[in-house]
Order: C-alpha cells, then structure tokens, then sequence
C-alpha cells in the first residue's frame, strides 16, 4: 500500500524537534542583538568626543546636548543643554536624529562625558569618557558587553 500523507506520530516529533531548536536560540538571540547594537557606539561616540574636544579647545568649556534639549548648550548644567540641531551646528557633526538614523541616542549630562542609551528606554547604557577614550558600562546587566565596545 502506498502512503501519501505523514502520521501524526511523525508531526509530533517534528514539532517537539523545533521546540526544543528554538528553546536553546531563543536566549542567544537576545545577545546577538544587544551586541549588533553595541557595535553602532564606538563607531560614533570617538566622532562626537573629538567634536567635544575641540569645542572645550576653543571655549574652555563642555557643550551640552541632548535630543530634545532647550538650552543653547553653554553653561555647565544639564538643563541646558541645546537640542541635536543646534550641537550639530556648534560641533561641526551630524547626529542620529532618530530610530531609523541610529541605535543609540548620545547626549551630555556629566562634564567630560557622553553617555548613550537604546532608543526609547530611558535607560542610561553607558557612558564615554572624551579625555581616557575609556568606556564604562552603568547598567549592571549589559556589563558583559562592554568588550564590544573596546
């Protein structure tokens, strides 16, 4: 007799197989993310932190900036910090102005530094220190990719 179709039987097992194959990918999956985003960062942050260096050059002081700043970016306090297009036109770079353009948002709250954090969560990632080019990891959770970003 000849069989045209599989058991039921043989389905299953195929089921449990990609069960278990997706079990075991699922976690790894997370981590090759986090790691792709992480790669955008010591692309752009030295950028920026030469930008910064020549700025604290020729004012003796760090700008400020964020994404949605209001300040002018003088000053030394992170309530003023001026927006993307300003520090744009100040340091002489363009920045990521959005999810689509970038990973990471950067921005400058802590003199000498430029912390950057995921788009959308808030959460400060980590941060770069413009006169050791040394970077530190805040989030407790991602310090096992801070290689990546060496």
């Amino acid at each position: 007799m000849k069989r045209n179709a599989f058991t039921l039987t043989e389905l299953l097992i195929v089921v449990v197989i990609i069960g278990i194959l997706a079990t075991i990918a699922y976690p790894q999956f997370g981590a090759i993310r986090i790691r792709a985003r992480l790669k955008e960062v010591p692309n752009t942050v030295p950028i920026i932190a030469a930008a910064m260096k020549y700025y604290y050059i020729k004012t003796n002081s760090y700008y400020w900036f964020s994404k949605n700043g209001s300040g002018d970016g003088s000053g030394s306090d992170s309530d003023n910090r001026a927006n993307y297009a300003n520090a744009e036109a100040a340091l002489n770079i363009i920045l990521p102005k959005d999810k689509d353009d970038a990973i990471c948002e950067y921005y400058t709250a802590s003199e000498g530094y430029i912390h950057f954090r995921l788009w959308g969560n808030g959460v400060v990632l980590g941060n770069y220190n413009i006169n050791t080019g040394v970077y530190s990891i805040e989030d407790t959770s991602y310090k096992k990719y801070l290689k990546y970003l060496q």
